[in-house]
């Protein structure tokens, strides 16, 4: 954060490309709209790093590869001198495509695997095979890679199983998302994510997603005291090229709080315009103090800030305890 407390200074910018995705997963909080051009992407892209340098993109989507124009964008990036990642449910790579990111300024590629022998997750069956080849494919042309599992009561069981799959094909990071409340019959109960939580402590792979309660992350990591940097050092922008503190914006869609974490059009504004409003002042001037319920009498509140605020506002109070919260 700037000295000036009307701005925050991002490090990592998450960038959806295109609504479209081939997958229909029922965690999935995106909705259909009208992609950006290539020529508006570019154009939002380099007036953000005109100001801001060394910014990190993850690019996402829906599907990044379902885009004709994906891999010209890729190039725009390297062109530019930009660091970026790719998330991707990985089932359009191929070797063509893997040969088309080598020397380009791909840190890492994030591929999502949420279940190990059930189609319900995703909506159609995939061979479990065709992630290990593919992710064979990645790491012997060098690339990094990143699995990530959501985390929902529907498919539990199998994060152990995943995390022990990436051990075994040598991917060093599994990330553990959260699962924000698109539809609250797949939440998990704390019990299971409590246990979950235990059995994953004595993998060696595993990061665990920032927007979990700080006592859930600590049973990984007993040093973590990172709370959420929504906002303050990361932000997000959707494929229609709207501004938003997270990623998790259409979560919130049909909620009356959703537009309280809209910042604005980057078709209209600029960037550094959008980031110094005076709705991001009062989402980072959150004043965990006035938190309402089990999380203001909680021990680890000024390390946890209360949690997800977008789980919060799904449940009707920015204000209110996180909703996963194991205490």
């Amino acid at each position: 954060m700037l000295n000036n407390t009307s701005e925050f200074y991002p490090f990592l910018v998450n960038f959806g490309v295109t609504f479209k995705c081939n997958f229909n997963c029922k965690h999935c909080f995106l909705i259909k709209g009208e992609d950006l051009s290539f020529k508006q992407i570019v154009s939002i892209i380099r007036q953000i790093v005109s100001e801001y340098k060394h910014l990190f993109f993850v690019l996402t989507g829906g599907e990044p590869f379902m885009r004709n124009d994906f891999l010209d964008i890729v190039k725009f990036l390297t062109k530019e001198g930009i660091n970026f990642s790719i998330s991707t449910n990985g089932s359009l790579l191929n070797k063509n495509i893997i040969n088309k990111l080598l020397d380009t300024n791909l840190s890492y590629i994030q591929i999502s695997i949420d279940e190990v022998k059930t189609e319900y997750i995703r909506g159609e069956f995939i061979d479990f095979q065709s992630y290990e080849n593919i992710i064979k494919l990645l790491l012997d042309y060098k690339i990094n890679v990143v699995v990530a599992s959501v985390v929902t009561n529907k498919n539990i069981e199998d994060i152990p199983i995943i995390s022990d799959f990436c051990d075994e094909i040598g991917v060093k990071v599994h990330r553990i998302i959260r699962y924000k409340p698109v539809k609250p019959t797949l939440l998990p109960n704390l019990e299971q994510v409590l246990s979950l939580m235990k059995e994953l402590k004595t993998k060696r792979n595993i990061e665990i997603d920032e927007a979990f309660p700080y006592v859930v992350k600590r049973i990984i990591n007993k040093k973590s005291e990172q709370s959420c940097g929504a906002g303050k050092n990361f932000f997000s922008v959707s494929p229609d090229g709207f501004l938003y503190c997270c990623p998790h914006w259409y979560v919130l869609k049909k909620n009356k709080l959703a537009q309280f974490l809209l910042l604005g059009d980057l078709k209209s504004k600029k960037f550094s315009q959008l980031i110094k409003n005076k709705k991001l002042v009062e989402i980072n001037s959150f004043d965990y103090k006035s938190i309402k319920g089990n999380c203001a009498y909680c021990k680890y509140l000024k390390i946890c800030k209360g949690g997800c605020r977008v789980a919060a506002i799904y449940y009707g109070d920015f204000y209110g305890s996180d909703p996963l919260c194991i205490l």
